[in-house]
């Protein structure tokens, strides 16, 4: 049930539930975007105020077309329309030509001019009823659009605000023009704010906060990493799958990182599969990162990766079956990931299963999903070396 209500032009309803959701109600007749099925006027003292949310002048707006029909049967039944005739019905519809209207009601009433409401049995006033509906165009044939708008739940950008995107109800990416344009187009529960200077900026309607997730020189990433480089993905987004995701280790160039997460999606028959992009930045570099990052320093990936099982917890909570979400990890991607773990609330990386192999960190109990699991083989000096030999949470 709806709460408030204020049309947005002469063809869009705008409706706002409880919990402060925004609906559009577009296409089909007045009657039926204004929940008012007989048309009642705000001017009117003998209509019901109980029910009203808004007004579209002259027209009243009612919470549910349920309360609009109740209210136009207590509006009949006022005293101003008990005693009165169906000409004075057909009047307050139609006051500089009434005939027409008369003669449609008495044609669908199966009553005289002159009968009184207040004289009607209960048939011959669900009959009029019925007609007044008609002449309001209140019925399933003149049904529009009712749409619940989506929202944007985090914004992202880059270091010099270059690149920005919006995250739209967990399931879409947008620029800030394609959301403008939706937003002008009422497909997008938010504002367009223009300031003095002339530019133009977009900020969540009040009631609805906005997560931000600001990647700053200074707090978060370098210059030379922008958003829409730190993620790769492939495949093919399939209904029910997992959500899978791959962070590489060290030394792997752009066409390596690749390769693996195609591996992922071949194995999983193509579905679609997301990865941090952690290039190589040179065989010295690689190894300083490493040891940086198991000093708890938090190095640009490091940022990049709580960012980005931000937004992996976002995109299954946004789907109606809350998808697992696994993440693999190779080598030094196991040591970015313990870090970022470490970094996020126990109620989002308790949602990651993650999977480390040869592994630079152990994922110990308690940190992730308990599910996760750690894989190593003896021949491997990456573990022996990088991480404390303690009992970890799987072999």
């Amino acid at each position: 049930m709806f709460k408030r209500a204020s049309p947005l032009d002469e063809c869009i309803v705008a409706y706002f539930d409880a919990c402060n959701n925004k609906y559009i109600a577009k296409g089909g007749s007045l009657a039926w975007r204004l929940n008012n099925p007989g048309l009642l006027h705000t001017r009117d003292r003998n209509v019901c105020k109980q029910g009203i949310i808004g007004v579209q002048f002259p027209y009243v707006i009612f919470e549910s077309a349920h309360v609009g029909i109740s209210a136009l049967q207590a509006w009949l039944k006022s005293p101003k329309f008990f005693n009165a005739t169906l000409v004075a019905i057909a009047k307050y519809y139609q006051p500089q030509s009434s005939e027409e209207c008369l003669q449609t009601l008495c044609d669908i009433t199966g009553l005289l001019p002159n009968s009184k409401v207040g004289t009607l049995s209960c048939d011959e006033f669900r009959r009029l009823i019925k007609a007044i509906l008609t002449l309001c165009h209140f019925s399933s044939s003149y049904e529009g659009e009712i749409l619940c708008l989506p929202k944007i739940s985090a914004l992202y950008f880059s270091a010099q605000r270059n690149i920005e995107y919006y995250l739209i109800d967990f399931k879409e990416m947008l620029t800030r023009k394609e959301v403008i344009s939706r937003i002008e187009a009422h497909c997008l529960d938010a504002v367009i704010i223009h300031k003095n200077d002339g530019s133009v900026y977009v900020r969540s309607r009040p009631g609805h906060r906005i997560g931000t997730v600001h990647l700053s020189e200074k707090e978060c990433v370098s210059d030379n990493i922008q958003l829409e480089k730190a993620i790769r993905e492939i495949g093919e987004k399939k209904k029910g799958q997992c959500l899978w995701a791959y962070i590489n280790g060290i030394w792997n160039d752009e066409a390596k990182a690749q390769e693996s997460i195609e591996l992922i999606s071949e194995i999983a028959e193509g579905e679609h599969v997301l990865s941090l992009v952690n290039n190589t930045k040179g065989y010295a570099s690689d190894l300083i990162d490493c040891f940086r990052q198991k000093s708890k320093y938090l190095t640009d990936v490091v940022k990049l990766a709580i960012c980005f099982f931000q937004l992996l917890v976002r995109l299954a909570e946004g789907e109606a079956d809350t998808p697992p979400i696994i993440l693999f990890a190779h080598s030094q991607g196991a040591i970015i990931t313990d870090l970022a773990l470490e970094n996020l609330k126990p109620n989002i990386r308790e949602k990651i299963r993650v999977f480390t192999f040869g592994g630079g960190s152990f994922i110990f109990p308690g940190k992730a999903h308990p599910e996760s699991h750690n894989y190593i083989s003896f021949g491997d000096m990456v573990p022996r070396v990088a991480s404390p030999i303690r009992s970890p949470s799987s072999h």
